[in-house]
């Protein structure tokens, strides 16, 4: 599964929205993601107690256009009371076919005046979505991503599988 998922993550994200992949996998194992994997795809949520991120959700390029997305996405929402995700500004048509995957399954852009941590290069401006009731302090949780997730000040607190 491993494996899976580090193929496909390397296929599928820039550099700058990869962390590296010791990390990752580490977060993997340690229980720090909830990991979601099917045949073709996987998703990695970074949950607290009071909302998670969808830090990292992708499909092998070979199984795109199959539901196998869809399906996965099936699996995570109902785990969580507010789910956030992070998706570049839609600048061309994978962009635009991106947005409206999330948008088709409840998914709703709470700001488009966010900027992420990139590794290795300047932050990026993107949308921050939500699907779920939102936190009630917005700035709380972009302050939770940037210092746990893009920092790695962690204490694992996963556990779906």
């Amino acid at each position: 599964m491993i494996e899976e998922i580090v193929s496909i993550y390397n296929e599928a994200f820039k550099p700058v929205r990869r962390r590296p992949v010791d990390q990752l996998v580490s977060w993997i194992k340690d229980g720090t993601y909830d990991v979601y994997h099917i045949p073709g795809a996987f998703g990695l949520v970074y949950p607290w107690e009071d909302f998670a991120l969808l830090d990292y959700f992708a499909v092998d390029k070979e199984c795109r256009g199959k539901g196998l997305g869809s399906q996965l996405l099936s699996k995570i929402l109902p785990k969580y009371t507010s789910l956030y995700v992070e998706i570049e500004i839609p600048r061309d048509k994978t962009g635009q076919s991106r947005l409206l995957f999330y948008e088709r399954a409840g998914i709703k852009i709470i700001t488009n005046d966010y900027t992420a941590p990139c590794y290795g290069a300047p932050p990026q401006r993107m949308l921050l979505l939500c699907h779920g009731v939102p936190h009630h302090n917005l700035d709380e949780v972009v302050s939770r991503i940037t210092r746990d997730v893009y920092n790695g000040r962690h204490t694992p607190q996963g556990g779906n599988t």
